[in-house]
C-alpha cells in the first residue's frame, strides 16, 4: 500500500512538473528589462561551399513580452543571388522588416549572465522587377531548434544575439533552386541573417 502511495506521489509529480511553461523560472525583471527598442547590426552569409558574400547594416528593432519587430533584414544579397549582381542596389532594394513571436526560458547558464529564447517560423516577401515582369520572392526561416537559430538574451549588457537560417527561397511561389552566384543546381544554398542588437 505504502508502495502504490509513493508511485503515485511520483506520477502526480511528474505530471505537474511536465506542464510548467518554459518561462516560469524567469525572473519577472529579466521579462521586464528585455522590452524597449535596440539598435545594432543585421547581416547575411551564404553558408555552402565557404561564404560567397557577407553584408552588414544598420537596423533597429522593437522588443515588447513575446514578439520582436526587427527593422533591417539585409535581403539585397538573396535578390542579386536570384537575378545577378547589381538588381537589388538598382531597385533600391536593401532591407526588409520581419516579426518574430519569442519564447524567454531560464536554462540558468552561467548564473543567469544570458538567457536562451526559441522563436516562431517567419518570412519576408518582396516584389522585384526583372524583364519587364514583376516576381515575388519570398524567405521562409526556420523557427529555432538546437541547428537552426539562435536567440540569446544578455540582461547584465542589454543585449540581444540571433541568428535567422532560410528554409527556402522561392519566387512565384516555387522554390528557387538556380542561383545566379551558384551555378550548381544540385546544392541547396543556406543564407544565414547574424543579428546583434544593443538596447538604447
Amino acid at each position: 500500500m505504502k508502495k502504490a502511495f509513493f508511485i503515485l506521489l511520483a506520477v502526480i509529480v511528474a505530471i505537474t512538473s511536465c506542464t510548467k511553461t518554459e518561462d516560469e523560472a524567469v525572473p519577472e525583471s529579466v521579462k521586464a528589462s528585455i522590452q524597449g527598442n535596440y539598435y545594432g547590426n543585421s547581416g547575411v552569409f551564404y553558408v555552402k561551399k565557404g561564404i560567397a558574400d557577407t553584408l552588414s547594416i544598420y537596423s533597429t528593432a522593437l522588443v515588447n513580452s513575446d514578439k520582436i519587430q526587427i527593422e533591417g533584414i539585409v535581403v539585397s544579397s538573396v535578390v542579386d543571388s536570384i537575378f545577378g549582381r547589381g538588381t537589388a542596389a538598382a531597385q533600391g532594394i536593401s532591407q526588409k522588416p520581419v516579426q518574430l513571436s519569442y519564447k524567454l526560458y531560464n536554462a540558468n547558464a552561467a548564473n543567469n549572465e544570458y538567457f536562451p529564447m526559441t522563436y516562431s517560423s517567419s518570412s519576408i516577401s518582396m516584389n522585384v522587377e526583372k524583364d519587364g515582369q514583376t516576381h515575388t520572392i519570398k524567405i521562409d526561416f526556420h523557427p529555432s531548434s538546437e541547428t537552426t537559430g539562435f536567440f540569446w538574451y544578455f540582461p547584465k549588457k542589454n543585449r540581444l544575439d540571433m541568428t535567422l537560417f532560410s528554409k527556402q527561397i522561392s519566387m512565384d511561389g516555387k522554390e528557387v533552386t538556380h542561383f545566379a552566384s551558384k551555378p550548381d543546381t544540385t546544392m541547396k544554398v543556406e543564407f544565414r541573417f547574424p543579428i546583434s542588437l544593443q538596447k538604447r
